[in-house]
């Protein structure tokens, strides 16, 4: 039998470290003379805030964008059921 808090937990935790490693390496990049690009999306309510800088923003805004639309659509699909 699967634990799902405990994998609820993990995966919390998975993200948090991911987004902790992304954004260090994007700050020694950046220390070190780096040009860096990066998007944003964050949605408060039904509205979201986009942010992006760089060369490459709209490109990563629209991969953004698509991403949060698929997981939108995941989770509609799940409440659906």
């Amino acid at each position: 039998m699967v634990d799902w808090d405990k994998v609820g937990i993990a995966l919390v935790s998975a993200g948090f470290l991911v987004i902790l490693v992304g954004a260090l390496m994007v700050a020694l990049a950046a220390i070190s003379g780096a040009i860096t690009s990066g998007a944003i999306v964050i949605f408060i309510g039904p509205l979201p805030i986009v942010v992006g800088w760089g060369g490459d923003w709209l490109s990563l805004v629209l991969a953004a964008l698509a991403i949060v639309a698929v997981m939108l659509l995941i989770a509609y699909i799940a409440v659906k059921r």
